[in-house]
Parts: C-alpha cells; structure tokens; sequence
C-alpha cells in the first residue's frame, strides 16, 4: 500500500458516461419512473445541471468535443472517418503529461478502436456490428474475452431456437442470452474495478468509463430484463403529427426519416414495440446505475471530481420517434443528464438551470487540475465556476451545437434557432413557452434581430481554424 504521504494533492477525474440517454432517462428527472437510485444520491450531494446541451446529436462529435473542449469540425480527422486523428490534442494526452495516470474502458468510437489518444490504459468495448464501419481485424478488447471464454459475440447474433445462431437484429428487444457477467455493461464493470484495486496511488487519476447502453442492442440481462412491466408505460402524447406544423423542409425531412429508418412509436404498428423498448432500456439503465455504485466504491470520493452524462438524447417516444434518428438538434436528442459529484464541488445539493454542455468537460478538467485554460482557448468553457460554493449568476451566452451533422442548432437565451445546409430553411422556438418545440416562429418578424444574432455566431463558429494544440500549452498546475 502506498504511504499516505505519497497520495497526490490534484484530485481525481472520473467520467461515467453512457450512450444514447435522455436527460429525462434518470431517476431525480423522471419522477422515479427510471430508477437509478446510486445516481440520485450522487446528484443530491452535487450539481445537477438541467438544462445540459451535448455538443452534438450524434456519437462521435459529441465524444470528440468531450475529449478536445472543441466543436467537431475543428478536430482533424482520422483517414476514412469522421473519429478524431490519432495524435492530436485531448485532454487525456494533457494531463498525462502533466503526471495523471490515465486509463479508458469502455465505448469510445476511436478509429481505428485502440488509437492513442493519452491514454495509458485502455480496455475498449465498442458496437461492433454491421455497418458499424470497423476493419473486420479491428477487434476490441470484449470481443478478445468473450473468444477466450468460449462465448459468441451477442452484438452479433442470438440464439436461433435450435440450438444454433442467427443475426442479431438490433432494435428488437431481447433478454441477454447468457448470464450478466458476459453482458457488455458487467464486463467494463469488472474491468474498471479490477483497474481501480490494482492502479498505484501516488499519481492522481483521469479515468473514463463508457457504457455502450442504453443504446441499442436493447438486450438487458437477468434480473433486469424481467424488472419492469411494459404495461406501464406510457407513449408521449406528442405524436408525429406535432411535425406536421415545421416548417416545409424540415417536416419533409421527418417524413423521409420515418418512412426509411421505421422510426415509428405512437401508431398502432409501433406502440406495443415501443413499450417493450422503453422496458428493455429502464432494464439497462438500472443496470448501469448499479454497475456504477460499485465502481465509484473503489474511488476516495472526497477527493475526486466525479462526472455522469451520457454523449446524446432520444426521441423516446417523443415526436412519434424513437431512437436518435434523423438527428435534428431537437431538445430530446441534444439535452443530457449531467451531474458532478465529489469532494472537488463545493455547496452540493444545487441544480443549476443555465444552459451549459458537455464540450466544457475538457477546460473542467483543466481548471480542476491547477492548469487553467487561457480565455478563448478551447470552444467550451470550464464548469468550475458552477462547482463552487456561491452560486453563480445565470449566463445567456450564446450556445452552439451539433455544427458537423448538417442541422446547427444556436441557444440565445430563451430562443433556439435550428439550420440547415439549405439557404433560407431554418426554425426557431421559445423554448420557455414551447419547451416541446412544436411551433416555429421563424416567420416573427419581432424575432428578426434574433435570427440575426444566431447567424452571426453560427458563422463566427464555422470561421475558426483547426488550432494548433501541443501537449503542455495549457499553464504548469499549481498545485
């Protein structure tokens, strides 16, 4: 054991994310339909910001600007992918060199999926399947145990009735077909503990822990599979023709999704499927919570910042969607849970209503280390303020979002407006009186100064360079 003298005075960073859950998919934001009782307490004693944007509607953007604090069009790019460049700046590689150990189990969407990026450790378990878009020889470290425990990949394929396999498929519910420890989420539960118990202590820690669910495949193990009762849920009231009112381009846009990708939930063809999705994903949300628990048991909470969000939403029934496809920055697909727990946060038991993202977790990182980013630095702006005792006063900067996916989506305040690549299509909501965002005020002429405002931030975004980052451009820690 190492003296206590030895342990570092920077505190620990651990980020627990999952993939593909709703800002609401939490116990404290559901009314208790989705429990996730581990995280409840996390968020009585810490921040729970509300109104978190990802900065993204899709994975791989939303998890490059995690790692880089930057909008995704402004990361290079690997050859043959959208997956940041193996080699540039994260914040992983930052406080690596700045003495952190550094370590990553779980989903990251790397190409190709053991790129290094800063990280020391890595135990990846990525959605291998087809069309996923990996090399056939890229195999991740899950796929490797399974095969030395003699198990078949089940994101591949399932039981076929007669004792052989067939393909998965991957949006239909299912009971995990073999116990919970070859399920994905035990096995980055084991891997993650079995880090923690084995990792030294004299250096301070940047951990992240990625579960791949509650994305599809929808394939909770027992007990969970069988925890909830389809019966009682409910399908938003707000079908698909709440679309109908968009403006022409973007409805049409909707229908096309719809009739392509079979997203549908609140008609008679889909709601009995939907009801089992939504059961399968309270199943794995629950599951992940209690993973959780006893991972954060290996960490000295009092002295770690301790951060749970998710990379982006889903239609959740919402819409008469589900899934996260079309990605349209519509609320349900950019907003997130996000809570920050841990001794680092000062007054905890606060939720903060400003609109913030999960882009500013890299210049969070850096301020919580002693290494401050100068102002302008990164695109996201540091959490810290938000952590500490006094409240801090409610900020209306314009916010940014999901630039990359063709439909950019710029907060000024109460107003969102949404874009398009297409000259003249875009949306605007007030999303005080419309949180739902079911009326477009794009021909107000009262708000003409703000799709003025929103076009100039959006275009100040679009105007930036891919910057120059090298490792140790950030300020020597202080600490």
């Amino acid at each position: 054991m190492v003296p206590s003298a030895a342990v570092p005075d920077r505190p620990d960073i651990v980020l627990v994310m999952t993939d593909e859950q709703r800002y609401d998919w939490v116990g404290h934001a559901s009314d208790g339909f989705f429990e996730t009782p581990f995280l409840d307490r996390l968020a009585a004693d810490g921040v729970v910001f509300s109104h978190a944007w990802s900065a993204s509607t899709t994975c791989v953007p939303s998890r490059t600007s995690l790692l880089t604090g930057l909008h995704h069009h402004r990361v290079p790019k690997a050859a043959g992918s959208i997956a940041i460049e193996p080699g540039f700046w994260t914040i992983a590689r930052e406080l690596r060199a700045a003495g952190y150990e550094t370590a990553m189990i779980g989903r990251m969407h790397f190409t190709p999926i053991h790129a290094d990026h800063g990280f020391e450790t890595m135990r990846m378990c990525e959605n291998i399947n087809i069309g996923s878009g990996y090399a056939t020889d890229d195999v991740d470290d899950y796929e490797r145990w399974l095969t030395s425990e003699g198990r078949p990949d089940w994101r591949t394929c399932s039981p076929d009735g007669a004792g052989g396999l067939r393909p998965a498929i991957a949006g239909i519910p299912r009971t995990f077909p073999d116990t919970a420890e070859y399920h994905s989420t035990g096995w980055i539960e084991r891997e993650a503990v079995s880090f923690l118990r084995s990792r030294r202590r004299d250096r301070p820690l940047f951990l992240i822990v990625s579960f791949p669910h509650p994305h599809a495949p929808y394939d909770p193990p027992e007990p969970y599979a069988s925890m909830y009762d389809p019966a009682d849920v409910d399908i938003p009231t707000d079908g698909f023709e709440v679309n109908d009112v968009l403006e022409e381009h973007f409805a049409t846009s909707l229908s096309q999704f719809r009739d392509t990708m079979k997203v549908r939930a609140t008609d008679a063809e889909g709601d009995d499927q939907f009801r089992q999705v939504l059961t399968a994903i309270r199943g794995l949300v629950r599951q992940i919570d209690d993973s959780m628990e006893r991972i954060v048991d290996h960490l000295d909470l009092e002295r770690t910042l301790l951060v749970f969000t998710s990379d982006h939403g889903d239609y959740g029934g919402h819409r008469g969607l589900y899934t996260k496809v079309p990605w349209f920055p519509f609320e349900d697909i950019l907003r997130v849970p996000l809570v920050v727990a841990g001794g680092v946060v000062g007054a905890g038991g606060r939720t903060v209503d400003t609109c913030v993202q999960t882009g500013s977790f890299a210049a969070t990182c850096l301020d919580v280390a002693g290494m401050p980013p100068s102002e302008g630095a990164l695109d996201f702006p540091s959490l810290r303020p938000h952590l500490d005792d006094e409240p801090v006063a409610p900020d209306d900067r314009p916010v940014v979002a999901a630039i990359s996916v063709g439909f950019p989506a710029v907060r000024l305040g109460r107003h969102k407006v949404i874009g398009s690549w297409t000259p003249g299509e875009l949306m605007v909501f007030d999303l005080e009186d419309d949180p739902g965002e079911t009326r477009s005020l794009a021909d107000d002429p009262a708000l003409a100064d703000v799709l003025t405002r929103a076009g100039e931030v959006l275009r100040a975004e679009l105007d930036k360079p891919t910057p120059d980052l090298r490792v140790g451009w950030a300020a020597p820690a202080t600490t």
